[in-house]
């Protein structure tokens, strides 16, 4: 077992002696693309909260080997977001966050050091006054407000559950046509092959401005000219099927030619 899991089993343990049973619990390496070591990261939900509250754990275990600056940096933080409110999932994007610092855990003392006294309000804040929490509104010192707290509950969940119908159905009219575009496109000399990217399923947590790509990468015989015709013809737009702000269904971000390095676009009708 890992050190980084020893210590997600302890915290997770104190959690339950606290009320509330961890459940879907699972372990990752990093976040996105980055790596933080084996079991650095955690995911988890509570019993005896809204199913909606989504948990995270991020250890650094390695900070306990450091003799110095061991009050820099926290070395464990336990985080939580609402489902339809996550943009990133981390400590530094989450008002419900605790953290601890290597130099007050001792391997040798009663519960190692730690005393969890703000992970213990924080989740009796979140089951108290969740939509205190839900708002944003939460932590030690939260001063004052004029906020309606069950309006902007209703008012953004409203607006979330909407996004969520208007995806759907764009996603139901523009992910057919695009496969039915790409089906004839794709016959045209000047193109190698088109491949249908589809983010969310091979980047699962993650989101980006698309759901899907048409990644394109021209023959190497191609040229500018015969790619801006095809274009205009095919994908004349970057995006396709608004469904929220900046989100869309379909995206050509970036085009590709045998025989060339990276990635371009064009811009006013010429290569970049």
């Amino acid at each position: 077992m890992t050190r980084n899991r020893q210590i997600a089993e302890f915290m997770l343990k104190k959690i339950e002696e606290f009320g509330h049973k961890p459940y879907d619990v699972s372990y990752g390496n990093g976040y996105f693309f980055f790596d933080y070591g084996e079991d650095s990261v955690v995911h988890f939900r509570l019993k005896g909260l809204w199913k909606h509250w989504k948990f995270g754990m991020w250890i650094f275990s390695e900070y306990l080997d450091k003799e110095e600056n061991k009050d820099e940096y926290p070395f464990v933080e336990v985080f939580a977001q609402y489902d339809t409110q996550i943009d990133k999932f981390k400590p530094s994007r989450s008002n419900l966050c605790v953290g601890y610092k290597a130099s007050e855990w001792d391997e040798t003392a009663e519960n190692n050091g730690l005393y969890l006294w703000e992970l213990e309000n924080m989740l009796k804040m979140m089951k108290v006054h969740p939509l205190i929490c839900y708002d944003g509104f939460c932590g030690e010192y939260p001063g004052y407000t004029s906020q309606r707290f069950m309006w902007n509950f209703i008012r953004y969940e409203s607006a979330e559950y909407l996004r969520v119908i208007k995806k759907t159905v764009m996603t139901a009219i523009y992910l057919p046509y695009t496969k039915l575009k790409i089906f004839f496109a794709k016959r045209n000399k000047c193109v190698k092959n088109i491949e249908l990217y589809n983010f969310e399923k091979e980047n699962p947590g993650w989101s980006t401005s698309y759901l899907y790509e048409v990644k394109i990468t021209f023959a190497e015989d191609s040229t500018d000219e015969k790619e801006i015709k095809w274009l205009n013809r095919w994908f004349k737009k970057e995006n396709y099927g608004k469904y929220d702000y900046y989100k869309n269904v379909i995206s050509l971000d970036s085009l590709h030619r045998e025989g060339l390095k990276g990635t371009y676009g064009y811009v006013g009708g010429k290569h970049e």
